[in-house]
């Protein structure tokens, strides 16, 4: 997924333009700029399906500078309506995230960044 999510809701978290190196931002909350004004994510949470099994759900943020950031929009497209009722209602674990950088390179393909920690 990524900020031209299908829920286009108007009430997405705002990126804070002093991170974005003073821009502004879009209604939709990315800031101005796109891509340039921040880096893109990729943010796994994961939940129970109705059998037992862990579900890994993947989105692609862009417009963030900070994983925290990225980490915090993907909590919450996981909350909206839809997402939850692709899920079958089931509630997103909230003890465990994977938040890694995508790094595109000179031909525009991405590559994920090495895990830390």
């Amino acid at each position: 997924m990524s900020n031209t999510h299908p829920s286009r809701a108007a009430d997405l978290p705002a990126a804070d333009p002093a991170r974005a190196g003073g821009r502004g931002t879009r209604p939709d909350g990315t800031p101005s700029g796109g891509h340039e004004a921040g880096a893109v994510w990729l943010v796994g949470l994961r939940h129970r399906a109705g059998s037992g099994v862990l579900v890994h759900h993947y989105y692609v943020v862009a417009g963030t500078i900070a994983g925290v950031d990225a980490l915090h929009r993907a909590r919450w497209w996981a909350a909206q309506p839809a997402e939850c009722l692709l899920r079958g209602d089931a509630a997103v674990d909230g003890t465990w995230a994977e938040v890694r950088r995508l790094i595109r390179d000179t031909l525009g393909r991405f590559r994920l960044a090495a895990r830390t920690g």
